[in-house]
């Protein structure tokens, strides 16, 4: 099962640091140009205004926070977009390992993961984290974002189009999101298709010019062969986009399987091309619409 499957541990030195949030950890990195003296904000700190400008939420993959490849993004990304990078731990106590026992069954891995890691434990976690987020400073709190923006790996995909439905984050990205729902998908219409009959934003329902554009910005970066994200539910997803009325983006990259922007093969240079693009091009998407 591809959704359990590390083709490679990403080296490098991180610079974030793993922070206790409300009794969940969290890796948090900041731009290099802001030193670590200036990270924390207080009530005499003038290096920024009352909120930061922007900020990006990071939600992992199903191995964790703990993965290293995952803090390198969350760096890279701070680095690129100069603003801080949130990583929560969405799992507690029940990720993937990322090294597998002997004897691994990924299948029945995956059926107990989901069974423990879905909305009714994650959006819990997700509230806590976004109230830090915009807590004062001086109440122990992030001191607020202005422009807050999602990202998601595979599992955290799902979660990032929620977010973005629910106008919790201004813009969002997903990597081979695992998991979600048409429904969820629809969810970016506003209400386009708020269940009042006026527009019907089925997959099956036909175009309709009258839709009012709704600021949900969604860029999707998918994998060719992906048996979590397979072809026919990415193209189903797109289709149910055109006729949300949201700005979006969907690029699949050839020789790619799932998971390739956080745990692929960077020896491949199939995948680390891919890997790059998808990457710059999360960079892209976010200067332009957070």
């Amino acid at each position: 099962m591809s959704c359990c499957k590390i083709d490679s541990l990403h080296s490098g030195a991180v610079r974030g640091t793993i922070q206790t949030i409300r009794k969940i950890p969290t890796y948090i990195t900041f731009p290099p140009n802001i030193p670590p003296s200036n990270q924390d904000k207080n009530d005499n700190d003038t290096t920024y205004p009352a909120k930061w400008p922007k900020a990006l939420l990071l939600l992992p993959e199903g191995h964790g926070i703990i993965l290293p490849n995952i803090q390198l993004l969350a760096d890279t990304l701070s680095t690129n977009l100069s603003c801080p990078a949130i990583l929560p731990d969405l799992f507690g106590a029940h990720p993937f390992p990322i090294t597998k026992p002997p004897n691994w069954d990924a299948d029945a891995a995956l059926e107990q993961f989901l069974a423990c890691n879905h909305p009714g434990t994650v959006d819990p976690i997700l509230e806590e984290i976004l109230h830090w987020i915009d807590q004062p400073a001086a109440q122990g709190g992030f001191g607020g974002v202005e422009r807050l923006g999602g990202v998601g790996y595979c599992f955290g995909g799902r979660y990032v189009i929620r977010l973005l439905a629910q106008g919790r984050i201004k813009a969002g990205v997903v990597n081979h999101p695992s998991f979600f729902t048409m429904d969820e998908v629809r969810g970016l219409a506003g209400d386009n298709c708020d269940g009042g009959g006026e527009y019907d934003c089925s997959a099956n329902a036909p175009g309709d010019a009258r839709l009012r554009p709704v600021f949900s910005p969604l860029a999707i970066f998918a994998a060719e062969e992906d048996d979590i994200l397979p072809e026919g539910k990415r193209r189903e997803m797109e289709d149910v986009l055109k006729k949300t009325g949201a700005t979006w983006s969907c690029r699949t990259f050839a020789q790619t399987g799932h998971g390739f922007t956080v745990r692929g093969d960077i020896s491949n240079p199939a995948a680390r091309f891919a890997k790059e693009a998808a990457l710059r091009g999360a960079v892209e998407w976010f200067d332009e619409f957070l």
